[in-house]
């Protein structure tokens, strides 16, 4: 068993380096040890914290895993679970607040960044709309639909139905590949392209289709491919 004393001047040690930097220049594994500490009081965490990496592969994986598949690490337990649900629903509570009060086209990195936190971390694909009005401001964002692991069957009509009934004039579409391959299908080109044509009719623009893993996107404003 770990000597307690080790473990209490460890915690110290990681904690007074922590407040000295921020954090900046700190591995994941121990970013996610400090997160321990709070729900684990006594015990050398630094084993859990590097398993939960390396199961999850990510620490955004980590904290938006579920209680099934954080049940299943040696050594985690409710309050664990309960802690990293929280932060991950504290954090998606503000990006949400940052894009409600900003042009989402003049931030797109906040739409990456609440995306990649929401749904880049998700084992199914999921198809997100953000709906803004004339001056790009966020109207209105839902999932449109939640699918498989290689899939998630969108509904052009619906989305522009939605759109009108709002009174959209644009529309940011994301959805995550969670292989982590952001290269967009035929299907993800074919959608932009009918989204596109269906809209434009209509008064409303398709501003940007984004592909978002954990830890990267492709837009498809930004490579020029409409």
């Amino acid at each position: 068993m770990t000597d307690n004393k080790w473990v209490q001047g460890h915690r110290a040690r990681l904690k007074e380096r922590f407040d000295q930097t921020l954090g900046q220049g700190m591995p994941d594994y121990e970013i996610l040890e400090l997160l321990l500490f709070l729900a684990i009081p006594r015990m050398d965490v630094k084993p859990l914290a590097k398993d939960l990496l390396e199961n999850f592969k990510s620490l955004s994986k980590v904290l938006s895993a579920s209680d099934e598949e954080l049940k299943a690490i040696k050594g985690i337990g409710p309050q664990v679970a309960h802690l990293f649900k929280l932060l991950h629903a504290l954090n998606s509570r503000l990006l949400s607040f940052d894009l409600k009060k900003n042009s989402i086209l003049q931030n797109r990195q906040q739409v990456v960044d609440y995306c990649r936190l929401s749904i880049g971390t998700q084992n199914v694909e999921m198809f997100v709309v953000f709906y803004l009005d004339s001056h790009h401001h966020l109207l209105h964002q839902e999932v449109h639909q939640k699918g498989t692991v290689t899939h998630a069957t969108v509904y052009p009509r619906e989305i522009i139905k939605k759109a009108l009934s709002l009174g959209a004039c644009g529309l940011v579409l994301v959805h995550n590949h969670p292989s982590g391959d952001l290269t967009p299908s035929q299907e993800d080109i074919d959608l932009t392209y009918s989204m596109h044509q269906i809209g434009f009719p209509l008064g409303i623009s398709v501003h940007d289709h984004i592909i978002v893993s954990d830890s990267e996107y492709v837009s498809f404003k930004e490579k020029g491919w409409f």
